[in-house]
């Protein structure tokens, strides 16, 4: 993974509102950006679509849910990484199967009890050739046994 200084420093603020999604915008990508999302039709096998955008997640319970579209029969696995990818929180392996796309690529899920820093989101794919797009990643939050975050740290 690349390092990057980028921090995205309202996603604490939205978490303690309610689940908010972080657009193809913040992250980082070799692929191309059509309308808004990140869209590669061939890629490199086992070398990240997706990475970033590098920020820090308080403690509770993570439900990400990874958007976009991927032709059936791909194969890509998502992770959740935190300091610049050294530390794997939690991985998916995905096959899309049946006909056409989905709009769901994956969901994770994942609970911290301290602060996690430099976390990002990444997409791999499996597989060289077949149309995957990124439309972002939807995180929602919770508590960690009814405790309420201080995300002003």
């Amino acid at each position: 993974m690349k390092r990057g200084s980028a921090e995205v420093s309202w996603l604490n603020f939205m978490l303690e509102r309610g689940p908010t999604t972080i657009e193809p915008k913040s992250f980082f990508s070799n692929a191309r950006k059509i309308d808004g999302a990140l869209t590669a039709a061939s890629h490199s096998a086992n070398e990240a679509l997706q990475w970033g955008p590098y920020v820090t997640l308080q403690p509770g319970c993570y439900t990400v849910t990874f958007l976009g579209e991927m032709e059936a029969h791909l194969t890509a696995v998502f992770e959740i990484t935190a300091a610049y990818g050294e530390q794997l929180l939690a991985r998916n392996v995905e096959i899309a199967s049946g006909e056409g796309k989905h709009e769901v690529l994956a969901h994770l899920s994942v609970c911290l009890e301290t602060k996690v820093e430099a976390c990002e989101f990444v997409i791999y794919p499996r597989t060289r050739a077949g149309l995957i797009i990124s439309r972002g990643v939807r995180i929602e939050w919770r508590p960690l046994s009814g405790s309420s975050p201080d995300f002003s740290k």
